[in-house]
């Protein structure tokens, strides 16, 4: 899917990720993962990737992240 169905799929709570994301091991609880968080009240919404190892932090896409096809369900 493309980066359109990625960020509405966020906006209805939904996680997603790239298939090149994918990590080394076969646990899918290591995939890097993307979602729409909400940090405070005061704050609009921010894209929050989870990467291995669990660090989160504020994701800027690329213009080759944005024009992907390969977006799916995380």
């Amino acid at each position: 899917m493309d980066f359109g169905w990625a960020l509405t799929t966020m906006r209805n709570g939904g996680t997603v990720r790239r298939r090149g994301w994918f990590a080394l091991k076969a646990d899918p609880r290591e995939y890097k993962t993307l979602c729409l968080e909400k940090p405070s009240a005061d704050w609009e919404e921010v894209l929050v990737v989870t990467t291995w190892g669990g660090l989160r932090t504020m994701f800027n896409p690329s213009h080759a992240q944005l024009l992907a096809e390969d977006w799916e369900l995380a």
